[in-house]
């Protein structure tokens, strides 16, 4: 065997070791809670704002921009806009989609991290979706929640994935719930981001969700949902959702509050729930251009 071979071997080898060592990782890393020492929590003063926000890898509002494009600097300077931008709004609690962990296009930033100080949030939870690892290589994303008052629990909830391998080789759209102490009750906000690909994928997601909801309990599921009504009487995530009788939407289908592409808004695929025991107060899809997603914000009080 010549010098190459074993070259050539041994170089796979490490790969195949550093591909193992990241799944792993995912398994232990696959949720963390992290508190921010010199930010303080807020006290509930009866009312709450929330977001549900895809950031986009922090690449900006290019539509279908690759998210190689930009330097890394330039990418953290955007994430600090958005948390000051966050921060301006008073928003208590926000759930983001497509967010770094740890990956080479972004210059391994934790873009949760850098929101949640900006933002000036206390406690974030980071729920990994995808995780790779190779050599010179890594690709750790996917859902966080940043949050002004205090993390009681989260989990990370395992929905049916598009192809039954995929979280096996590398990850899944899976959603993030976490439990948030208001003082005198206990809120369940649910962050979701559902596969792109496949609208029977979406609707088998939202069903597993939905089997694991209380009726009686404070609820809140926030994200892209990468779905829209139903058309020719075929189901879709949403539908599937606004079918719920104790579940609300926000936006409202019959809204002008399109939420994507974030420069020629032309249809809304993220949106907020929340369970009856919400009142609504106020709601908006600002049109800032931080990502190719509008932000959408919601104001409740309970009842």
């Amino acid at each position: 065997m010549n010098l190459v071979i074993k070259l050539l071997i041994i170089a796979v080898c490490i790969s195949v070791l550093f591909y193992l060592f990241g799944r792993l990782r995912s398994i232990s890393d696959e949720l963390t809670i992290e508190q921010i020492q010199n930010i303080s929590p807020v006290s509930y003063p009866g009312h709450f704002r929330i977001a549900t926000y895809n950031i986009a890898h922090g690449r900006g509002p290019k539509l279908d921009g690759s998210n190689w494009d930009g330097e890394w600097e330039q990418k953290k300077l955007g994430l600090i806009e958005i948390g000051k931008y966050l921060k301006t709004k008073n928003i208590d609690i926000v759930v983001l989609n497509e967010v770094d962990f740890s990956a080479s296009w972004s210059g391994n930033l934790d873009q949760a991290r850098i929101v949640a100080e900006t933002g000036g949030y206390p406690y974030f939870v980071r729920q990994t979706n995808y995780d790779l690892f190779l050599p010179g290589f890594s690709l750790q994303f996917g859902n966080a929640l940043l949050s002004r008052y205090p993390v009681k629990t989260a989990k990370r909830e395992r929905l049916p994935p598009y192809k039954p391998a995929e979280p096996w080789f590398y990850g899944n759209h899976d959603a993030l719930r976490v439990e948030i102490d208001l003082g005198a009750t206990e809120i369940s906000v649910w962050g979701l981001h559902l596969d792109v690909r496949d609208e029977q994928a979406r609707v088998q997601a939202i069903e597993h969700v939905l089997n694991n909801l209380k009726d009686d309990q404070y609820t809140i599921l926030a994200g892209d949902l990468n779905s829209r009504p139903a058309t020719n009487n075929e189901a879709t995530a949403y539908s599937t959702l606004a079918a719920y009788n104790h579940l609300i939407s926000f936006p409202l289908i019959d809204s002008k509050h399109n939420t994507f592409p974030s420069e020629k808004p032309g249809r809304i695929i993220d949106w907020i729930f929340y369970s009856p025991q919400f009142r609504f107060k106020t709601g908006d899809v600002p049109g800032i251009h931080y990502s190719d997603h509008l932000p959408v914000l919601v104001e409740l009080e309970i009842r």
